[in-house]
Formats: structure tokens, sequence, C-alpha cells
């Protein structure tokens, strides 16, 4: 009979102990189950505000596309606006070089008239030669 209280006695104990165990273990494991449920949502906090900044930085990246775009066109306007204003140029200035040209041979067409003018009010019978040399030039100008 001692040897049965005495097993009782060390099962009651064994069971104690492994009671305690059991309750250690299961406090270990609400704990861990709290650090891990704190983690998660943090994890969750962190990766939403990193989709939210990632959305931002898309809807910024798309803005500044369509800023370089607008800007591709307005540059594309000013290098057409530059190539008309260049010709324009250039023909203004082939104009002025043939209108140059043309001025000259227009004084000369007048000043022979002039010339030829003076001679016929003085009796000056060297009227005709003069404005006989002054004919080419008026006939390139189209006097």
């Amino acid at each position: 009979m001692l040897a049965i209280t005495i097993a009782t006695v060390v099962l009651i104990l064994l069971g104690l102990w492994r009671r305690d165990a059991l309750l250690t273990e299961a406090a270990e494991a609400r704990r861990d189950r709290t650090t891990a449920l704190t983690s998660l949502t943090t994890l969750r906090t962190r990766i939403r505000n990193t989709v939210l900044a990632s959305r931002s930085l898309e809807a910024d990246n798309a803005a500044t596309l369509d800023a370089a775009k607008d800007l591709e066109r307005t540059l594309d306007d000013v290098a057409v606006k530059i190539q008309v204003t260049e010709q324009e140029r250039d023909d203004t200035a082939v104009s002025a070089y043939i209108a140059g040209g043309q001025l000259g041979q227009l004084r000369e067409c007048l000043d022979g008239i002039t010339r030829a003018l003076n001679q016929v009010a003085v009796g000056d019978p060297n009227s005709i030669s003069t404005l006989e040399a002054a004919g080419p030039a008026c006939r390139a100008v189209g006097v």
C-alpha cells in the first residue's frame, strides 16, 4: 500500500509539474501569438504606407510624363517657328539683295533722266545720248 501511495503521490506531483509546464507553454504561446499579431499589424501598416507612397509616385510620374510631352510639343512648335522665321529671314535677305541691285539701277535710270532733262533745259544737244545711256538701267527696273 505504501508503494501505491508513493506511486499516487509521484503521479500527482508529475501531473502538477506537467500542468505547470503546460500553463507556462500556453502563456509563452499567447505571448508569441501577441508578438506575431503585433508584427503582422506593423507589416500591414508598412505595406499599406508603401502602396500609398507608390501610388503617389505613380501619379507624380504620370504628371511628369504629361508635362514632358507638353514641353516636347512646345519645343516642336518653337522649332517650326524658328524654321519659318529663318526661311523668312533668308527670303528677306535675298529680296533685299535683289532690291539693292534694282535700287542701284533705278537710281542710275533716274540720274540719267535727270541729266537728260537738265541738258534739254539748257539746250544741250547731247541730251538724247544721255537719255539713251540711261536706257539699259531703266529697262532693267521695268521703266
